[in-house]
């Protein structure tokens, strides 16, 4: 019995010893901004013809921050952007996505 007390005290006092000493530290994690994002995904697809995929909340995220500030740009760029997202032929994809880079 007197075993099994000690075994516990040493359990607990280990585990109370091991788990203070360091310091938790916080790391911010920057993300780029949604233009940034749109840029860096479209330099893509107009490279490689591939298919939209997840990507589009990206762009449609970048969309509505540039009607914020440009509302006709935004319009001009949602028609694109729409396009994109619907088509899956890569050369269309290289196309539509070049188009919007030169209007980024």
């Amino acid at each position: 019995m007197r075993a099994k007390q000690f075994f516990g005290l040493v359990l607990v006092a280990l585990m109370v010893g091991c788990s203070g000493g360091a310091e938790n530290t916080v790391v911010e994690a920057t993300i780029p901004p949604a233009e940034q994002q749109m840029r860096s995904l479209l330099e893509n697809l107009a490279k490689t013809g591939e298919s939209m995929g997840s990507g589009g909340q990206i762009i449609m995220e970048a969309i509505e921050s540039i009607k914020k500030t440009d509302q006709a740009k935004g319009d001009s760029m949602q028609a694109d952007a729409d396009k994109l997202m619907t088509t899956t032929n890569p050369a269309e994809v290289k196309k539509l996505a070049a188009s919007l880079l030169e209007k980024l």
